[in-house]
Order: structure tokens, then C-alpha cells, then sequence
């Protein structure tokens, strides 16, 4: 399954920490890839950017403007973020 999210080179490629998923969620049973575990194994999610998605988004890449790209979905605390505040920088 796919995921998407609006991003610009330069830009913080994790987006906001995401609340566990339900068991289910579709991708509650895929293997987070830097840990491989299940990601609905009770913790945070959060997407992170990969690149472009297509060719108008490598053109829009190229020319430092915001894009579609493909994201993938890993467990918040394999990026070393634990709350939604460390992600957001709140304090």
C-alpha cells in the first residue's frame, strides 16, 4: 500500500507522529523496515518522505518547488522521535 505526502527537498522529510494503528489498519501487519517489527504493534507511526512519486514530481524536484512523493510508514521511535511534541518541536 501506498502512501503520498506533499514535501521540498530541504524540508524535514518525517511528518507528525501518527497515533498507533488499529489492528485493522491496512499496513498494522507490514514490518516497519528499519525494525521489522509489525507496525501495529501498539507504537506511534510516522511517514517519512522517499522521493518523487512521478516524473511532473522529479521536474518539480528539480526545480525546488513542493512535490508528491511516495513516504513510507515506519514506527515513530525508529526515527528517534517518541511524542508527537519532539516531532513538532513543541515544548
Amino acid at each position: 500500500m501506498n502512501s503520498y505526502v506533499r514535501w521540498k527537498m530541504g524540508e524535514p522529510r518525517e511528518r507528525t507522529v501518527i497515533a498507533p494503528l488499529k489492528p485493522a489498519h491496512p499496513v498494522a501487519r507490514f514490518p516497519c523496515l528499519v525494525c521489522v517489527r509489525p507496525l501495529g504493534d501498539g507504537r506511534p507511526v510516522q511517514l517519512l518522505a522517499v522521493g518523487p512519486d512521478s516524473e511532473d514530481s522529479r521536474a518539480r524536484c528539480a526545480a525546488g518547488r513542493w512535490f508528491s512523493a511516495l513516504a513510507i510508514t515506519v514506527h515513530a521511535e525508529c526515527l528517534g522521535t517518541k511524542t508527537e511534541k519532539e516531532a513538532t518541536g513543541e515544548q
